[in-house]
């Protein structure tokens, strides 16, 4: 029933809100399934929205594009799997002929900030899938556990992958595996500290066809 003692004010304010209320822009959401082949996902909206009084989740969205960073050439990807976090856009108009032929596109739909063109964007976690801790230098990629990264700075690369890693500065390559160290640079190659390179010697050294001894440190 409308109240009779409502002024015009109030009833353009209540007007207003009717119509944003079903305006999509953007929020969290979480992935319920993904097909690689497409790269179309099936995401649920991370907020419920009031209904009647009652707070309920949004229908899932499904056939939704999936956000890979790249070019037309190359492309930055990672596996995604159930329960992975991100982030839900909205498009201001309806995006399903672009998604079918790309350049500029005549739409055949005139709707606006509907959910039906959403975009997933993976990566936004929650205090629940957070990583912890980021490293707070340089750019990298890595899994959760931290066993396997890539790590880029000013000064070096470092891959890692369990306890073997690889390691590159401007002035030499560390590999270690298994507690075995290999460093090559200008002034050499050394393993464990003792030069195998080519200017490396030996001790134990006699004319003949007998074995030397071990390279000198």
């Amino acid at each position: 029933m409308v109240d009779r003692h409502l002024n015009v004010s109030d009833m353009l304010e209540m007007s207003f809100k009717s119509g944003l209320a079903k305006i999509y822009t953007s929020m969290p959401a979480t992935l319920i399934a993904f097909d690689p082949a497409t790269q179309r996902a099936q995401i649920q909206l991370g907020v419920k929205r009031k209904q009647q009084g009652v707070w309920k989740d949004l229908s899932v969205l499904v056939d939704v594009p999936v956000v890979f960073p790249g070019s037309q050439s190359w492309a930055f990807f990672y596996a995604l799997s159930q329960g992975d976090e991100g982030w839900a856009h909205f498009s201001q108009r309806c995006i399903d002929d672009w998604l079918a032929a790309g350049a500029s596109v005549q739409p055949s739909s005139l709707r606006m900030f509907n959910a039906t063109d959403a975009m997933f964007q993976p990566g936004l976690r929650s205090a629940v899938t957070a990583f912890a801790p980021m490293p707070s230098a340089g750019a990298g990629l890595a899994n959760k556990s931290g066993n396997v990264s890539i790590t880029a700075t000013d000064s070096a690369i470092d891959l890692k992958v369990g306890g073997t890693a690889i390691v590159s500065t401007n002035n030499d390559v560390t590999l270690t595996v298994g507690g075995q160290t290999l460093v090559l640079s200008a002034s050499g190659l050394f393993h464990n500290g003792v030069n195998i390179g080519a200017t490396h010697t030996h001790s134990g050294v006699m004319a003949g066809n007998a074995i030397s001894g071990p390279p000198i440190p």
